[in-house]
Protein backbone atom coordinates (compact mmCIF):
# COMPACT_ATOMS: atom_id res chain seq x y z
CA UNK A 1 0.00 0.00 0.00
CA UNK A 2 3.24 2.05 1.04
CA UNK A 3 4.74 1.81 -2.71
CA UNK A 4 1.12 2.10 -4.21
CA UNK A 5 1.19 5.75 -2.66
CA UNK A 6 5.00 6.49 -3.29
CA UNK A 7 3.96 5.44 -6.89
CA UNK A 8 1.19 7.55 -7.41
CA UNK A 9 2.87 10.49 -5.75
CA UNK A 10 5.64 10.17 -8.16
CA UNK A 11 3.03 10.15 -11.08
CA UNK A 12 1.04 13.33 -10.01
CA UNK A 13 4.40 15.12 -9.47
CA UNK A 14 5.54 14.04 -13.32
CA UNK A 15 2.34 14.90 -14.62
CA UNK A 16 2.49 18.95 -12.62
CA UNK A 17 5.89 18.99 -14.28
CA UNK A 18 4.84 18.61 -17.33
CA UNK A 19 2.37 20.79 -17.14
CA UNK A 20 4.34 23.62 -15.86
CA UNK A 21 6.74 23.15 -18.64
CA UNK A 22 3.76 23.26 -21.04
CA UNK A 23 2.86 26.65 -19.54
CA UNK A 24 6.47 28.03 -19.75
CA UNK A 25 6.53 26.81 -23.26
CA UNK A 26 3.57 28.81 -24.59
CA UNK A 27 5.09 31.86 -22.31
CA UNK A 28 7.71 31.82 -23.53
CA UNK A 29 6.27 31.93 -27.58
CA UNK A 30 5.27 35.57 -26.68
CA UNK A 31 1.38 34.83 -28.15
CA UNK A 32 -0.58 37.90 -27.33
CA UNK A 33 -4.40 38.16 -27.56
CA UNK A 34 -3.99 41.71 -29.30
CA UNK A 35 -1.24 40.37 -32.07
CA UNK A 36 -1.52 40.08 -35.51
CA UNK A 37 -0.22 36.53 -36.99
CA UNK A 38 2.20 36.42 -39.41
CA UNK A 39 2.78 32.95 -41.13
CA UNK A 40 5.70 32.04 -38.63
CA UNK A 41 3.34 33.01 -35.54
CA UNK A 42 0.94 30.28 -37.07
CA UNK A 43 3.40 27.71 -37.57
CA UNK A 44 4.76 28.45 -33.93
CA UNK A 45 0.99 27.95 -32.63
CA UNK A 46 0.47 24.80 -34.71
CA UNK A 47 3.36 23.59 -33.07
CA UNK A 48 2.32 24.41 -29.55
CA UNK A 49 -1.06 22.86 -29.76
CA UNK A 50 -0.06 19.49 -31.13
CA UNK A 51 2.66 19.90 -27.92
CA UNK A 52 -0.50 20.48 -25.59
CA UNK A 53 -2.49 17.78 -27.37
CA UNK A 54 0.73 15.61 -26.60
CA UNK A 55 0.72 16.64 -23.09
CA UNK A 56 -3.07 15.91 -22.54
CA UNK A 57 -2.40 12.50 -24.05
CA UNK A 58 0.17 11.76 -21.20
CA UNK A 59 -2.01 13.37 -18.42
CA UNK A 60 -4.78 11.07 -19.36
CA UNK A 61 -1.79 7.90 -19.42
CA UNK A 62 -1.18 9.04 -16.08
CA UNK A 63 -4.39 9.49 -14.70
CA UNK A 64 -5.09 6.12 -16.09
CA UNK A 65 -2.01 4.67 -14.36
CA UNK A 66 -3.08 6.80 -10.94
CA UNK A 67 -6.57 4.55 -10.82
CA UNK A 68 -4.63 1.82 -11.84
CA UNK A 69 -3.14 1.33 -8.87
CA UNK A 70 -5.82 3.13 -6.54
CA UNK A 71 -8.31 0.43 -7.85
CA UNK A 72 -6.16 -2.57 -8.79
CA UNK A 73 -8.94 -4.72 -7.94
CA UNK A 74 -10.32 -3.59 -11.20
CA UNK A 75 -9.46 -4.70 -14.86
CA UNK A 76 -7.31 -2.76 -16.25
CA UNK A 77 -9.22 -1.61 -19.41
CA UNK A 78 -11.97 -0.15 -17.12
CA UNK A 79 -9.76 2.05 -15.42
CA UNK A 80 -8.03 2.89 -18.53
CA UNK A 81 -11.24 4.05 -19.74
CA UNK A 82 -12.59 5.91 -17.23
CA UNK A 83 -8.75 7.64 -16.07
CA UNK A 84 -8.82 8.52 -19.85
CA UNK A 85 -12.65 10.07 -20.18
CA UNK A 86 -13.36 7.82 -23.16
CA UNK A 87 -16.91 7.78 -21.85
CA UNK A 88 -18.98 6.66 -24.83
CA UNK A 89 -16.13 3.58 -24.63
CA UNK A 90 -16.65 2.99 -20.56
CA UNK A 91 -20.47 2.68 -21.51
CA UNK A 92 -20.37 0.62 -23.68
CA UNK A 93 -17.86 -1.64 -21.56
CA UNK A 94 -20.14 -1.12 -18.74
CA UNK A 95 -23.04 -2.91 -20.65
CA UNK A 96 -21.00 -5.98 -21.78
CA UNK A 97 -20.11 -6.54 -18.58
CA UNK A 98 -23.25 -5.91 -16.77
CA UNK A 99 -22.73 -9.15 -14.56
CA UNK A 100 -19.18 -8.14 -13.53
CA UNK A 101 -19.93 -5.12 -11.61
CA UNK A 102 -19.68 -4.70 -8.14
CA UNK A 103 -20.41 -1.64 -6.04
CA UNK A 104 -16.46 -1.11 -5.97
CA UNK A 105 -16.68 0.45 -9.84
CA UNK A 106 -19.39 2.88 -8.30
CA UNK A 107 -16.60 4.03 -5.96
CA UNK A 108 -14.46 4.55 -8.84
CA UNK A 109 -16.91 5.81 -11.18
CA UNK A 110 -18.00 8.19 -8.63
CA UNK A 111 -15.03 9.64 -7.26
CA UNK A 112 -13.58 10.22 -11.17
CA UNK A 113 -17.19 11.82 -12.02
CA UNK A 114 -17.03 14.15 -9.73
CA UNK A 115 -14.42 15.74 -11.19
CA UNK A 116 -14.85 16.00 -14.32
CA UNK A 117 -18.34 17.35 -14.15
CA UNK A 118 -19.08 19.87 -16.89
CA UNK A 119 -22.02 20.83 -19.36
CA UNK A 120 -20.08 19.25 -22.25
CA UNK A 121 -19.57 15.66 -20.67
CA UNK A 122 -22.84 15.74 -19.16
CA UNK A 123 -24.81 13.40 -21.39
CA UNK A 124 -22.42 10.91 -21.81
CA UNK A 125 -21.92 10.96 -17.89
CA UNK A 126 -25.44 10.26 -17.42
CA UNK A 127 -24.84 7.55 -19.89
CA UNK A 128 -22.33 5.97 -18.01
CA UNK A 129 -23.49 6.24 -14.70
CA UNK A 130 -27.34 4.80 -15.53
CA UNK A 131 -25.19 1.93 -17.00
CA UNK A 132 -23.30 0.99 -13.97
CA UNK A 133 -26.82 1.52 -12.07
CA UNK A 134 -28.55 -0.97 -14.12
CA UNK A 135 -26.22 -3.47 -12.70
CA UNK A 136 -26.21 -1.68 -9.10
CA UNK A 137 -29.73 0.11 -8.79
CA UNK A 138 -29.54 0.74 -5.51
CA UNK A 139 -26.22 2.00 -5.26
CA UNK A 140 -27.56 5.77 -3.56
CA UNK A 141 -24.03 7.63 -3.92
CA UNK A 142 -24.28 7.31 -8.12
CA UNK A 143 -28.10 7.90 -7.88
CA UNK A 144 -26.80 11.14 -6.01
CA UNK A 145 -24.69 11.78 -8.75
CA UNK A 146 -27.23 10.98 -11.58
CA UNK A 147 -30.05 13.36 -9.87
CA UNK A 148 -27.00 15.93 -10.15
CA UNK A 149 -26.14 15.49 -13.69
CA UNK A 150 -29.79 15.37 -14.22
CA UNK A 151 -30.21 19.08 -13.19
CA UNK A 152 -27.79 20.45 -14.80
CA UNK A 153 -29.59 19.28 -17.67
CA UNK A 154 -32.75 20.88 -16.58
CA UNK A 155 -34.22 17.54 -16.11
CA UNK A 156 -35.97 18.20 -13.61
CA UNK A 157 -38.65 15.50 -13.77
CA UNK A 158 -36.06 12.46 -14.26
CA UNK A 159 -34.05 13.98 -11.08
CA UNK A 160 -37.00 13.90 -9.01
CA UNK A 161 -37.53 10.15 -10.15
CA UNK A 162 -33.59 9.05 -9.46
CA UNK A 163 -34.30 10.42 -5.56
CA UNK A 164 -37.04 8.58 -5.31
CA UNK A 165 -35.11 5.89 -6.48
CA UNK A 166 -32.91 6.57 -3.36
CA UNK A 167 -36.12 7.34 -1.30
CA UNK A 168 -37.13 3.48 -2.54
CA UNK A 169 -34.06 1.90 -0.31
CA UNK A 170 -31.87 4.32 1.26
CA UNK A 171 -28.86 3.29 2.93
CA UNK A 172 -29.60 5.16 6.51
CA UNK A 173 -31.89 7.97 7.91
CA UNK A 174 -29.34 10.44 6.57
CA UNK A 175 -29.61 9.41 3.12
CA UNK A 176 -33.50 9.50 3.03
CA UNK A 177 -33.70 13.41 4.76
CA UNK A 178 -30.78 13.99 2.37
CA UNK A 179 -32.98 12.57 -0.61
CA UNK A 180 -36.31 14.19 0.46
CA UNK A 181 -34.68 17.54 1.03
CA UNK A 182 -33.22 17.54 -2.43
CA UNK A 183 -36.85 15.82 -3.58
CA UNK A 184 -38.89 19.03 -1.93
CA UNK A 185 -36.60 21.57 -3.43
CA UNK A 186 -37.34 20.20 -7.47
CA UNK A 187 -40.59 19.31 -6.55
CA UNK A 188 -41.18 23.58 -4.98
CA UNK A 189 -39.46 24.68 -8.12
CA UNK A 190 -41.86 22.40 -10.35
CA UNK A 191 -44.69 23.63 -8.47
CA UNK A 192 -44.42 27.70 -8.72
CA UNK A 193 -44.15 27.38 -12.05
CA UNK A 194 -47.38 25.29 -12.81
CA UNK A 195 -49.06 27.87 -10.59
CA UNK A 196 -47.44 31.04 -12.77
CA UNK A 197 -48.98 29.22 -15.57
CA UNK A 198 -52.07 28.65 -14.23
CA UNK A 199 -52.17 24.78 -15.55
CA UNK A 200 -54.37 23.41 -12.80
CA UNK A 201 -54.90 20.00 -14.86
CA UNK A 202 -50.66 19.41 -14.88
CA UNK A 203 -50.70 20.40 -11.61
CA UNK A 204 -53.35 17.72 -10.22
CA UNK A 205 -51.61 15.06 -12.31
CA UNK A 206 -48.21 16.85 -11.00
CA UNK A 207 -49.49 15.94 -7.22
CA UNK A 208 -51.10 12.47 -8.27
CA UNK A 209 -48.14 10.82 -9.37
CA UNK A 210 -46.16 12.17 -6.67
CA UNK A 211 -47.97 11.07 -3.91
CA UNK A 212 -48.04 7.75 -5.74
CA UNK A 213 -44.37 7.58 -5.47
CA UNK A 214 -43.95 8.63 -2.15
CA UNK A 215 -47.25 6.95 0.09
CA UNK A 216 -46.01 7.89 3.08
CA UNK A 217 -45.77 11.90 2.91
CA UNK A 218 -49.39 13.43 3.65
CA UNK A 219 -48.35 16.81 2.70
CA UNK A 220 -47.73 15.70 -0.33
CA UNK A 221 -51.74 14.18 -0.29
CA UNK A 222 -52.87 17.50 1.00
CA UNK A 223 -51.54 19.01 -2.12
CA UNK A 224 -52.89 16.53 -4.14
CA UNK A 225 -56.41 17.82 -2.37
CA UNK A 226 -55.94 21.14 -3.04
CA UNK A 227 -55.24 20.81 -5.78
CA UNK A 228 -58.94 18.58 -7.30
CA UNK A 229 -60.80 21.50 -4.90
CA UNK A 230 -59.21 23.70 -7.36
CA UNK A 231 -60.48 22.02 -10.68
CA UNK A 232 -63.51 21.54 -8.87
CA UNK A 233 -63.86 18.28 -8.14
CA UNK A 234 -65.00 18.18 -4.58
CA UNK A 235 -65.71 14.77 -4.16
CA UNK A 236 -62.59 13.86 -5.09
CA UNK A 237 -60.69 16.49 -2.81
CA UNK A 238 -62.76 15.02 0.34
CA UNK A 239 -62.05 11.38 -0.53
CA UNK A 240 -58.36 12.40 -0.80
CA UNK A 241 -58.84 14.46 2.46
CA UNK A 242 -60.39 11.57 4.55
CA UNK A 243 -57.27 9.18 3.62
CA UNK A 244 -54.67 12.05 4.67
CA UNK A 245 -53.29 11.52 7.90
CA UNK A 246 -50.73 14.43 10.07
CA UNK A 247 -47.37 12.63 9.51
CA UNK A 248 -46.05 15.72 8.13
CA UNK A 249 -48.98 18.35 7.80
CA UNK A 250 -50.89 19.71 10.69
CA UNK A 251 -54.42 19.15 11.26
CA UNK A 252 -56.02 22.50 11.59
CA UNK A 253 -54.71 22.74 7.85
CA UNK A 254 -56.96 19.54 7.08
CA UNK A 255 -59.53 20.82 8.30
CA UNK A 256 -59.48 24.70 7.60
CA UNK A 257 -58.93 22.90 3.71
CA UNK A 258 -62.31 20.83 4.33
CA UNK A 259 -64.08 23.94 4.71
CA UNK A 260 -62.75 26.18 2.44
CA UNK A 261 -64.29 23.09 0.28
CA UNK A 262 -67.11 23.07 1.30
CA UNK A 263 -67.50 26.59 1.33
CA UNK A 264 -65.99 26.98 -2.83
CA UNK A 265 -69.16 23.74 -3.60
CA UNK A 266 -72.61 25.64 -1.77
CA UNK A 267 -70.72 29.28 -2.63
CA UNK A 268 -70.07 31.88 -0.03
CA UNK A 269 -73.55 33.41 1.39
CA UNK A 270 -73.42 37.06 1.61
CA UNK A 271 -76.53 39.57 1.79
CA UNK A 272 -76.91 41.57 -1.42
CA UNK A 273 -78.01 45.03 -0.85
CA UNK A 274 -78.45 47.42 -4.04
CA UNK A 275 -75.02 46.73 -5.89
CA UNK A 276 -73.66 45.56 -2.66
CA UNK A 277 -73.10 42.45 -1.16
CA UNK A 278 -72.43 42.46 2.31
CA UNK A 279 -71.37 39.99 5.17
CA UNK A 280 -71.26 39.95 8.84
CA UNK A 281 -68.53 39.44 11.16
CA UNK A 282 -68.59 38.95 14.48
CA UNK A 283 -66.25 39.42 17.74
CA UNK A 284 -65.77 37.30 21.16
CA UNK A 285 -68.82 39.07 22.81
CA UNK A 286 -71.18 39.27 20.50
CA UNK A 287 -70.04 42.34 18.86
CA UNK A 288 -71.08 42.28 15.22
CA UNK A 289 -69.80 43.97 12.28
CA UNK A 290 -70.89 44.57 8.64
CA UNK A 291 -68.63 44.57 6.17
CA UNK A 292 -68.66 45.42 2.22
CA UNK A 293 -67.02 42.44 -0.03
CA UNK A 294 -64.43 43.58 -1.56
CA UNK A 295 -62.29 41.58 -4.01
CA UNK A 296 -60.55 44.66 -5.54
CA UNK A 297 -58.96 44.96 -1.76
CA UNK A 298 -55.95 43.06 -1.06
CA UNK A 299 -56.66 43.35 3.02
CA UNK A 300 -59.89 43.53 5.27
CA UNK A 301 -59.88 47.17 6.62
CA UNK A 302 -61.64 48.28 9.45
CA UNK A 303 -63.10 51.99 10.71
CA UNK A 304 -61.84 53.60 13.83
CA UNK A 305 -64.78 52.52 15.58
CA UNK A 306 -65.23 49.10 14.58
CA UNK A 307 -61.59 48.81 15.63
CA UNK A 308 -62.03 49.88 19.05
CA UNK A 309 -65.53 47.75 19.41
CA UNK A 310 -63.69 44.63 18.73
CA UNK A 311 -60.64 45.71 21.08
CA UNK A 312 -58.11 45.43 18.23
CA UNK A 313 -54.74 46.23 19.17
CA UNK A 314 -52.75 49.01 17.22
CA UNK A 315 -48.86 47.63 15.95
CA UNK A 316 -46.07 49.80 15.48
CA UNK A 317 -46.26 50.00 12.03
CA UNK A 318 -47.94 51.91 9.16
CA UNK A 319 -49.58 50.84 5.95
CA UNK A 320 -50.27 52.38 2.25
CA UNK A 321 -53.02 51.66 0.40
CA UNK A 322 -54.95 53.23 -2.57
CA UNK A 323 -58.42 54.55 -2.14
CA UNK A 324 -60.03 56.29 -4.74
CA UNK A 325 -58.52 60.02 -3.21
CA UNK A 326 -54.93 58.68 -4.11
CA UNK A 327 -52.64 56.83 -1.71
CA UNK A 328 -52.69 57.40 1.86
CA UNK A 329 -51.35 56.71 4.92
CA UNK A 330 -52.98 54.32 7.82
CA UNK A 331 -52.58 52.42 11.14
CA UNK A 332 -52.29 48.97 11.36
CA UNK A 333 -53.84 46.45 13.69
CA UNK A 334 -53.95 42.78 14.95
CA UNK A 335 -57.61 41.38 15.86
CA UNK A 336 -57.32 38.57 18.64
CA UNK A 337 -60.58 36.62 17.29
CA UNK A 338 -62.85 37.54 14.16
CA UNK A 339 -65.51 34.97 12.86
CA UNK A 340 -66.66 34.97 9.01
CA UNK A 341 -69.07 32.54 7.20
CA UNK A 342 -68.25 30.01 10.12
CA UNK A 343 -64.45 30.95 9.72
CA UNK A 344 -62.90 31.98 13.07
CA UNK A 345 -59.67 34.22 12.32
CA UNK A 346 -57.24 34.50 14.69
CA UNK A 347 -54.35 36.99 14.92
CA UNK A 348 -56.19 38.62 11.87
CA UNK A 349 -53.91 41.73 10.70
CA UNK A 350 -56.29 44.85 8.88
CA UNK A 351 -55.64 47.87 8.31
CA UNK A 352 -57.54 51.14 9.85
CA UNK A 353 -60.13 52.31 7.21
CA UNK A 354 -58.96 55.97 5.80
CA UNK A 355 -62.84 57.06 5.47
CA UNK A 356 -65.98 55.92 7.62
CA UNK A 357 -68.04 54.36 4.87
CA UNK A 358 -72.23 54.96 6.01
CA UNK A 359 -73.82 51.48 7.21
CA UNK A 360 -70.70 49.67 7.17
CA UNK A 361 -67.74 48.35 9.53
CA UNK A 362 -65.28 47.93 6.96
CA UNK A 363 -63.79 46.25 3.19
CA UNK A 364 -63.95 42.08 3.40
CA UNK A 365 -60.82 41.99 1.41
CA UNK A 366 -59.07 38.85 -0.41
CA UNK A 367 -57.03 38.02 2.73
CA UNK A 368 -59.85 36.55 4.29
CA UNK A 369 -61.72 35.42 1.13
CA UNK A 370 -58.83 33.13 -0.02
CA UNK A 371 -58.88 31.60 3.16
CA UNK A 372 -62.54 31.06 3.12
CA UNK A 373 -62.87 29.01 -0.05
CA UNK A 374 -60.72 26.87 -2.10
CA UNK A 375 -62.18 28.74 -4.86
CA UNK A 376 -63.33 32.77 -3.78
CA UNK A 377 -64.63 33.57 -6.79
CA UNK A 378 -67.51 31.23 -6.00
CA UNK A 379 -69.55 33.74 -4.56
CA UNK A 380 -73.37 33.35 -4.08
CA UNK A 381 -75.55 36.05 -2.81
CA UNK A 382 -78.82 35.48 -1.24
CA UNK A 383 -81.70 38.04 -0.12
Amino acid sequence: MILKRSISVFLLGLAGVSLYLLGYQAGASGRGLGGVFSPAQVATDRADTAAEDSTRAAQADITGQILLLEHADLPAQFTHLLGSGAWFALERYLVEHHNELTPAYGVALIGTVTGKINKYDAVALRRVLRAYLDAQPRDNGALFLLSDLQQMGGMREAALETLFEILAYPMDEEVARRARRQADQIITVIDIELRNRGALAEREAFWRHISQRVPGSDRYRYELALSLAQLKRWDEARRVLQETGTSDIAQTTLDELSARIDNAERGLQFERDGSRMLSTATAPGGAQLTLLVDTGANVTSLSLPALRAIAARRLQEQARIRTAAGVVTTGVYVVDELEVQGRVFRQLRVVELPAELPGLDGLLGLDVLEQLSADPLSIHQSG
